[in-house]
């Protein structure tokens, strides 16, 4: 089967699917079908009491090289079932004091692992971040906009909290094995020389924390700007976790918004002195106060950068180019890159802890 008519099939189903629940009564176009490293989407247009109603299916699946594109195994149900549960979570729970939202679930079609959004008509949040000119004279409109994200996840956070400890041991584990899966993507270990003597100073770290639901996608990349607000369109699966997890897992991907973009270094140059004030605001709204040092959160984002060059590493290696090309670009731009992060983390660490 072709794509155009695969995705035919989706509609032609989902409408027996929604028809009856949200007075859909057929479509009038729809878009091309988009291949993402986890996901497959199209938008499609449908009539609803005779108005357009654009909507948004998206099929979690890991995408390889190996595995047929129209078939799904038990993982990507489970990214499947993960999400759409979130979504529905979410949209129940989310405070909506702070113009953030997320995508609305429609329905969820097990026999083609399928998911049905009330489709989303935006901007990319990350792109208007990259964008020096709009930084500069829309600076202090986008900080609110940060503002009001980490007032609003504080205010989950708070709906389901329980006190815990942290032991920076737990996380060591995951430092050794990122560590040693960098080493095979050909990263030298002596790049991890100071992160093994803050490891070391530190091995016996313990404090005080809270347990609270975590979002696994909150990432900058996944978040819509328009005139109403922020719209977070993949939170991915809810689980416990540390609270500092969340500020790590988007504080990261703020400071790699830049990652990728090679013939914007000029933007990157440009807009650095703006782009720290949106983690800031973020960080201010999220406490509530000035911010204080926290080195639970320092480890958890040392833990985020070693994550996401490795998840860098993976999407070079599938990217159709010459083998020679992809050597010169992890030598001499993406190991550089994540090492100055991860440096300039440790940076900080001892700055603030001395």
């Amino acid at each position: 089967m072709n794509v155009r008519d695969y995705q035919k099939e989706l509609i032609v189903y989902s409408i027996k699917d929604i028809e009856q629940s949200h007075k859909i009564s057929s479509y009038t176009d729809y878009g091309s079908l988009e291949i993402n490293k986890y996901s497959l989407t199209f938008w499609v247009r449908f009539i609803k009491k005779d108005k357009p109603f654009f909507v948004y299916f998206k099929i979690p699946k890991i995408v390889e090289n190996n595995k047929e594109l129209f078939k799904f195994d038990r993982t990507d149900i489970s990214l499947a079932e993960g999400e759409f549960n979130s979504l529905n979570y979410l949209n129940n729970h989310w405070p909506s004091t702070e113009d953030v939202s997320f995508a609305v679930p429609l329905t969820f079609i097990e026999k083609f692992n399928l998911i049905i959004t009330e489709r989303i008509i935006g901007k990319y949040l990350f792109l208007e971040l990259r964008k020096p000119l709009i930084n500069f004279f829309q600076k202090e409109k986008l900080e609110s906009h940060l503002s009001n994200l980490g007032r609003s996840l504080s205010i989950f956070h708070s709906k389901h909290n329980l006190k815990c400890n942290f032991e920076l041991k737990e996380v060591t584990r995951k430092f050794q094995f990122y560590i040693s899966k960098l080493s095979e993507y050909g990263v030298n270990k002596t790049n991890f020389k100071l992160l093994e003597k803050l490891l070391n100073e530190n091995k016996n770290f313990q404090d005080s924390s809270f347990l609270t639901f975590n979002l696994k996608g909150f990432d900058v990349r996944q978040i819509f700007l328009n005139k109403k607000g922020l719209f977070i369109i993949d939170p991915g699966k809810i689980k416990n976790g540390y609270f500092e997890s969340d500020l790590a897992r988007f504080i990261i991907t703020l400071r790699i918004i830049n990652w990728g973009s090679i013939s914007k270094i000029f933007h990157l140059f440009l807009s650095i002195f703006v782009k720290s004030s949106y983690e800031k605001k973020f960080l201010e709204s999220y406490y509530g106060k000035k911010i204080i040092f926290n080195k639970k959160l320092s480890f958890l984002i040392i833990k985020e950068i070693l994550k996401h060059w490795i998840m860098a590493h993976e999407s070079i290696n599938q990217k159709p180019i010459p083998k020679f090309l992809k050597r010169l670009i992890r030598v001499f731009y993406l190991d550089i890159f994540f090492k100055n992060l991860l440096y300039q983390e440790i940076r900080h660490f001892n700055k603030n802890s001395n």
